[in-house]
C-alpha cells in the first residue's frame, strides 16, 4: 500500500467517530494531522533538546567533523548557544565555524536532508544579534547570511514542500543585507499581515535582531517621506521605539536630524519629551556623549524647546502671582536663545510635591535643581539664569525683585542648598535690582529689556506666532495685581546703568549676545577667559594650534570666540592658528 493510500484509510478511520454518537473524540484526528504535516516535511522545524545539542556541539569542536546527519541537525541549531566556556559560541569561533557550513554543503545531494541543517541554520541567523557579537561573531554571521541567501533554492525539493520554505521563498529580503529597508515601508502603513505570517512560520522571536531592524526601518521609510508625513508617523515611532530599547538611540538620533529639516521645525512635545528622557538635558555636559549622536544643530533645538518648556512651567507652576506671571513668562520666553544655562531652586513645596505636574517638572530640571531655603513661604522657588558674564534671579512669589549678579564673583554655588537671602540670592554685592513695577513712562519689560542691553549686551527675540511660542504683546497696566503701581528701578550707585536714559532699546533682528568689537589679542583672551576659569593650551610653538578648552554653550564665550576666528570642534573645544 502507498503512503497516499495509508494516509487516506488513516483518515477514514479517525473520522469515522461522527457518524456514531453526539460526542466526537479529536485525538486520534489530532494523531493523523501530525502524521501528515511530518510527511509533509515539517518534522525538524522545531529546535532540540539542549542536552543533545550541546553534546553534538562539543563533539563538533573536538573532532570538526559529522559523524551523522543527526548530529549536523543539532550543530545548526545549536551553533549560536552559549555552551562553551566563558560563554562563547561555535558561531564565534573564526577556524571551526567556516568548517561547519562546509561540512553541511556534503549534504546538497540530499535535498531533504540538506534542509534540516538549513532550518537550523536559520534559526541561528535570526537568533544571534551581529551587533552584540565577540570575537569572529560578526564576520561568521555575514558569512552565514550570504549561505543561507546562496542556497535558499537548496531548500526545495520535489513534492510537497514545508510552510517554512514556501514563506522563505516568498520572503527572501530577510537574507538581505538590509530586511529593515525592503519591510520598512510596509510595516510603517500598518500592512502587517504577511510579515506576520511569514514571522510565525519561521519562528522569528520579539527578542531577535530582525524585530529591532524593522523598526529602524520604519524610522528610515518615515525619514523619507515629506515633512508633514513624516510628523504624522512621529507618534507611532516614538512608542515603536518605547518599546524596544535597543532602537532608541539609533532611531531617535535619525528622527530628531530629520525633524531638524522640517519647515518650520516648530516645537514637538512628544519628541521633546522622549528625547530627554532617554538622553537627558542637551546643555549639560554629562548627557555630552548620548547628544553627540546628533547634530549641533539638532541638540540646540531640543535645548531651545526644553529651555522654552522649562521657562513656561516654572512661571506657570512655580510661581504665584498670577496675570503677571504671564507678563513676565513672555517677557523671558524671548531671552531663552541668550540663555547660556538655568538653575532652579525649589522650596519645599515644589520640592516634595507628589503631584504628576511636580513630577515631571523635577524630571526636566535634573541636573540643574537646587534646594532653596531661607526665602520666605516654602511655596516660593527661583528662577537662576546665566547670560554671558552675568547670573539673573527671578523669584516664584510676588513682592520680590529680580536680582543681577557679575557670574565672575557670585556670593553663593550654584550647588546643593542655596538661600534666598541677603546671604545668598538676595546678596548686597547685586549688580542691578529690578522691580516688576510699570512706571508712568515705560513699563517694567522696557526697563528690564533697557537694563538687560545695556548691562549684559542681549536683546529679545522677535515676537513670535506659533504652535507652543506664545505670543508677544505689549505689556500694559493691570489693575488689581502687582504692576499697578508707579514703577521704580533700584540700582546699586555704582552701577552705570541706573544713569541710562529712560528709553526702550530697539529689538534686534536676532538674539545673539552682542560681543566686544576688541582686536584679538592673548592679552583679551586671557582677560575672558580668566573671568571663566577657561583654561588656554598653546601648541602654536609645535605647529600646532590655539585651544580655548570650553564647550559652547555659553553664547557670549561662543560668539566672541568666533569673531576672534576660533572654530568650534566637539569633545575638545575652540582652535585657531
Amino acid at each position: 500500500m502507498s503512503s497516499l493510500s495509508h494516509l487516506r484509510g488513516a483518515l477514514v478511520e479517525a473520522t469515522s467517530g461522527l457518524l456514531q454518537g453526539p460526542i466526537f473524540d479529536f485525538r486520534p484526528l489530532d494523531r493523523q494531522v501530525a502524521k501528515l504535516s511530518d510527511w509533509l516535511g515539517e518534522r525538524g522545524s522545531a529546535k532540540p533538546a539542549q542536552d543533545a545539542i550541546i553534546l553534538a556541539l562539543w563533539a563538533f569542536y573536538r573532532d570538526q567533523e559529522f559523524q551523522s546527519r543527526r548530529q549536523a541537525r543539532l550543530v545548526c541549531f545549536g551553533c549560536v548557544d552559549p555552551v562553551f566556556p566563558a560563554g562563547a559560541r561555535m558561531i564565534e569561533d573564526g577556524d571551526r565555524f567556516p568548517k561547519l557550513l562546509r561540512a553541511i554543503d556534503a549534504y546538497l545531494p540530499n535535498p531533504r536532508a540538506f534542509r534540516l541543517c538549513y532550518r537550523g541554520l536559520l534559526h541561528a541567523y535570526f537568533g544571534y544579534d551581529p551587533g552584540r557579537a565577540r570575537s569572529a561573531g560578526q564576520r561568521n554571521w555575514d558569512q552565514l547570511r550570504t549561505y543561507l541567501d546562496d542556497r535558499a533554492a537548496n531548500t526545495l525539493a520535489p513534492g510537497p514542500l514545508p510552510v517554512w520554505v514556501e514563506t522563505l521563498q516568498a520572503n527572501t529580503e530577510l537574507l538581505s543585507n538590509d530586511p529593515g529597508e525592503a519591510y520598512g515601508k510596509t510595516l510603517l502603513t500598518g500592512q502587517s499581515e504577511e510579515f506576520d505570517r511569514a514571522r510565525e512560520a519561521l519562528d522569528i522571536h520579539e527578542d531577535s535582531w530582525l524585530i529591532w531592524r524593522l523598526v529602524l526601518g520604519q524610522v528610515e521609510a518615515a525619514s523619507r517621506e515629506a515633512d508633514s508625513a513624516f510628523q504624522r508617523y512621529l507618534p507611532k515611532l516614538l512608542d515603536l521605539l518605547s518599546r524596544h530599547p535597543l532602537t532608541v538611540n539609533e532611531g531617535l538620533a535619525k528622527l530628531l536630524i530629520r525633524y531638524r529639516t522640517c519647515t518650520p521645525a516648530v516645537v514637538h512635545v512628544g519628541l521633546r519629551d522622549f528625547a530627554v528622557a532617554r538622553w537627558g538635558n542637551p546643555w549639560l555636559s554629562l548627557n555630552r556623549v548620548k547628544w553627540s549622536l546628533v547634530s549641533d544643530e539638532a541638540r540646540a533645538m531640543v535645548a531651545d524647546w526644553l529651555k522654552l518648556v522649562l521657562i513656561q512651567q516654572f512661571f506657570s507652576l512655580l510661581a504665584a502671582d498670577r496675570a503677571n506671571n504671564t507678563r513676565r513668562l513672555k517677557f523671558w520666553e524671548r531671552y531663552r536663545d541668550s540663555i547660556n544655562d538655568m538653575y532652579f531652586a525649589l522650596g519645599n513645596t515644589a520640592r516634595c510635591h507628589p503631584g504628576a505636574d511636580f513630577q515631571d517638572i523635577r524630571k526636566k530640571m535634573a541636573g540643574r535643581l537646587l534646594n532653596l531655603h531661607s526665602a520666605g513661604p516654602p511655596a516660593n522657588n527661583a528662577f537662576i539664569m546665566c547670560i554671558g558674564d552675568y547670573v539673573v534671579v527671578e523669584f516664584g512669589l510676588s513682592g520680590n525683585a529680580c536680582y543681577v549678579f557679575r557670574r565672575d564673583c557670585l556670593p553663593f554655588r550654584l550647588d546643593g542648598n542655596i538661600a534666598g537671602n541677603g546671604n545668598a540670592l538676595k546678596h548686597q554685592s547685586y549688580v542691578q535690582r529690578l522691580l516688576h513695577i510699570d512706571s508712568a513712562f515705560e513699563s517694567w519689560e522696557q526697563t528690564f529689556q533697557r537694563t538687560l542691553a545695556s548691562l549684559i549686551g542681549v536683546r529679545p527675540a522677535p515676537a513670535a506666532l506659533g504652535n507652543d511660542i506664545r505670543t508677544a504683546v505689549s505689556p500694559k497696566v493691570v489693575p488689581g495685581i502687582i504692576g499697578a503701581q508707579p514703577a521704580t528701578l533700584s540700582a546699586r550707585p555704582q552701577s552705570p546703568v541706573g544713569q541710562a536714559p529712560p528709553q526702550m532699546s530697539p529689538p534686534a533682528s536676532n538674539s545673539t549676545p552682542m560681543v566686544s568689537r576688541t582686536t584679538f589679542s592673548e592679552r583679551e583672551l586671557s582677560r575672558l577667559c580668566d573671568t571663566r576659569r577657561i583654561r588656554i593650551e598653546d601648541f602654536r610653538e609645535r605647529n600646532g594650534n590655539l585651544w580655548v578648552l570650553t564647550s559652547d554653550t555659553d553664547g557670549h564665550v561662543s560668539s566672541q570666540l568666533r569673531s576672534w576666528g576660533f572654530a568650534f570642534k566637539a569633545g575638545k573645544g575652540w582652535w585657531r592658528k
